[in-house]
């Protein structure tokens, strides 16, 4: 499973949870189990993925923004800032 940090923008909530893929291209991002406590149908969500690289890995990364409309389809991507 895929780690992730979410936050929920109608609430404030921020909580860790655990991806788990659905049909691609259904445009379906589900809150499941306990999170589901955390949002509702409409909220708008910032999901957050991270990992552990080594220095190699780091700099060979190509970490995305990704915005998505009301129907969770991608209407931009880019890149991020390097720290």
């Amino acid at each position: 499973y895929e780690k992730i940090l979410v936050g929920n923008l109608a609430n404030g909530e921020r909580f860790e949870t655990y991806c788990i893929y659905g049909a691609a291209g259904s445009g379906v991002i589900e809150l499941n189990g306990a999170t589901a406590h955390l949002g509702k149908i409409g909220d708008r969500l910032t999901i957050m993925s991270y990992g552990y690289y080594t220095s190699v890995e780091a700099v060979e990364g190509k970490p995305a923004v990704l915005l998505l409309d009301e129907t969770n389809t991608i209407v931009r991507e880019s890149g991020t800032v390097h720290c």
